[in-house]
């Protein structure tokens, strides 16, 4: 099941690349693929610790769940982004 979800982020993010979408909407959608916890603060907490490379908090339970797809997320961002530097040039 991972895998099959995985595959479905990779392909999203490939198509929205090639369509040359902006990446505030590609991080729109990203998000959108962990709602509902795309709306709790420890989402946004966890990604916002993705880019800094940190990872200082612990959770548990829903909270914890927020925080580790908030940095999935933020994870995929940065895999898109580097996609994105080969079809700028």
């Amino acid at each position: 099941m991972a895998e099959r979800y995985r595959c479905g982020i990779e392909r999203m993010i490939d198509a929205m690349i090639t369509l040359r979408m902006s990446e505030q909407d590609i991080r729109a959608a990203i998000c959108n693929e962990y709602r509902p916890y795309h709306t709790l603060p420890e989402f946004q907490e966890g990604f916002a610790d993705y880019q800094a490379r940190r990872r200082d908090k612990e959770y548990d339970g829903v909270a914890g769940q927020a925080y580790d797809r908030g940095a999935n997320a933020a994870m995929w961002l940065w895999r898109a982004q580097e996609k994105m530097k080969p079809a700028a040039k």
